[in-house]
């Protein structure tokens, strides 16, 4: 069985004197009966991922998996909108996360008063096939540490 995407909300990468405006691509992945999200866009984004979803016929509790590629507000503050979903990151992204060193970095994206919410879901993969089985997972090196795509 074959996997197909649709991009919920497409990303757009803006960003002016005030900094980045914080829009993620956010993609629909069906395949295996089962729906993924990944990366889930931020609070603005909100309506419009459910509206997005609604139009594939779906609602969030619909979704079975959320991969979040990394941890900033502009991918994960919508992940609280699926309840019944495993919500993936990476090893190397969480210990980032919750060992506090992205104030050692001065990464000001990273949403502090969701990490605790997270922590109370998040499962870190380090087996990605025991979640895909046709999709290797590798991480990106053009990028800070833990970000992984899947291809």
């Amino acid at each position: 069985m074959g996997y197909d995407y649709q991009i919920l909300l497409p990303g757009v990468p803006v960003s002016s004197s005030r900094g980045a405006l914080g829009w993620c691509s956010v993609v629909l992945i069906q395949g295996e009966r089962r729906n993924l999200i990944f990366d889930t866009g931020s609070h603005g984004d909100r309506q419009h991922l459910l509206a997005a979803l609604a139009s594939h016929g779906l609602s969030p509790g619909d979704i079975h998996t959320v991969f979040l590629s990394h941890f900033h507000y502009d991918h994960v503050l919508n992940a609280d909108l699926f309840p019944n979903a495993r919500l993936l990151i990476s090893p190397a992204e969480w210990d980032y996360v919750k060992s506090n060193a992205f104030h050692q970095a001065n990464d000001p994206y990273v949403p502090t008063g969701f990490i605790a919410w997270a922590g109370q879901r998040v499962e870190v993969f380090d087996q990605p096939g025991s979640y895909f089985r046709a999709w290797p997972r590798c991480p990106f090196p053009a990028t800070r540490r833990g970000f992984a795509v899947f291809f």
